[in-house]
């Protein structure tokens, strides 16, 4: 995440909201959660689900199940308000990574200890969940009179293409602001890169390894593409800098190619993730490809590749001057005392569907670093994880009360 800005918040009343928060209740609910193994594939987020409505059916809010995927439901929570107004969506996915590496324990233990709740999906995002979760729930039981309505959402499959926050958008689901608990360390994020993941294809021609001659080699021309787009990378990505989240990059992450050793490989498979700032396009980083491709073919005798993409995700924005932008700004400051500024993300979310295609405007703020997600020991910080739920109960406030 790139350096936040400075500042302080300005004061506004937002009564007390927070007080009516129980740091046990929220990491109770946080670590049910982590208890109950959501990993995609397969993707058997169903009991996340049920747990959190059960949570808000009993606190007072109306409880619906959408099923995506057979036994694969999203959850959506309805808290109303004493009168018409906007609405506010607070959500995040109930599926997690699979558990790889090597753990200190159990990965779906639920621990405390030293003052972190340690788990598979702790940060990402099981805790931003249940905090956001036990605001909503806090916020029926105090009684605090709202206008317009707070949504919470917990969708399915985010971490294997973002199938539960697509079928959101498709059920007709509109807010007027949205917040994703990704972790953020709760500073909210109001950039975030796109992402193209894309495939090229490299077509050689076969032959015996003792007559190099006589075939064309696919991994060499792999080795032509892989050094263009390092090439690119170097000396055009660092004029494009863009605040909060730096230059556009690329890594190359896979190469295959070739049957054995002495065979001539007749094909090479080379796959790519280009991360796309706002100040660019995913369509123009496509463009971008193509015309590398095109070069080499001008130039390397025999060069013959195909790009394919199967991951494209459009770079995703919101003014810092947004109403939920402040809000959750002056709920952070009231909580913890400072100010958190905002920032950049230059991993991708389901922010790109809420925000491109649903049109609501979207932060992406929870507890937890991100920098801890995807790896053994997965923990969150339990202190971020209560200060987040009381920063969404006073956001909610702030913009509905």
């Amino acid at each position: 995440m790139s350096e936040h800005s400075e500042g302080r918040a300005e004061e506004v009343d937002l009564g007390d909201p927070a007080a009516s928060i129980n740091p046990e209740e929220v990491v109770e609910l946080a670590r049910a959660l982590v208890r109950l193994p959501s990993e995609n594939p397969p993707g058997n987020e169903e009991l996340v689900a049920r747990v959190l409505g059960e949570f808000l059916s009993t606190a007072g809010l109306d409880v619906a199940y959408r099923e995506v995927f057979p036994g694969r439901p999203n959850l959506i929570a309805t808290l109303h308000g004493n009168a018409a107004g906007p609405v506010l969506l607070y959500t995040g996915h109930t599926d997690t990574m699979p558990v790889s590496g090597v753990w200190a324990e159990d990965p779906h233990s639920g621990a405390i200890r030293d003052g972190r709740l340690w788990g598979r999906g702790a940060v990402d995002m099981k805790g931003g969940l249940a905090a956001m979760a036990v605001a909503a729930a806090s916020l029926r039981r105090s009684g605090i009179p709202l206008r317009g309505s707070l949504l919470f959402a917990a969708v399915i499959d985010e971490e294997k293409g973002g199938a539960g926050t697509r079928q959101l958008v498709r059920d007709g689901v509109h807010a007027d602001w949205a917040v994703i608990s990704e972790p953020t360390n709760n500073v909210p994020v109001i950039v975030s890169n796109g992402q193209l993941d894309f495939e090229v294809i490299l077509q050689g021609r076969s032959g015996h390894a003792s007559s190099p001659a006589a075939g064309h080699n696919a991994i060499y021309d792999a080795m032509d593409l892989v050094r263009a787009l390092r090439e690119l990378m170097a000396n055009e990505f660092p004029v494009r800098d863009y605040p909060l989240v730096g230059p556009p990059s690329l890594s190359v992450g896979t190469i295959e190619g070739g049957i054995q050793t002495s065979v001539i490989p007749d094909r090479c498979r080379v796959t790519v993730d280009r991360r796309v700032v706002p100040s660019e396009t995913t369509a123009g980083a496509i463009e971008e490809m193509e015309a590398v491709i095109e070069r080499l073919r001008r130039s390397v005798p025999g060069f013959d590749a195909a790009l394919d993409v199967f991951v494209r995700i459009d770079p995703v924005t919101i003014s810092a001057e947004s109403p939920i932008v402040r809000a959750l700004r002056h709920a952070a400051a009231s909580v913890t005392g400072v100010d958190p500024g905002v920032a950049g993300l230059r991993a991708t979310t389901d922010a790109d569907t809420l925000a491109n295609q649903g049109g609501i405007p979207t932060v992406i703020m929870g507890p937890g670093s991100i920098r801890e997600a995807h790896k053994a020991d997965e923990f969150i910080p339990v202190d971020q994880l209560v200060a987040a739920a009381q920063v969404f109960a006073l956001a909610a406030v702030d913009l509905l009360g």
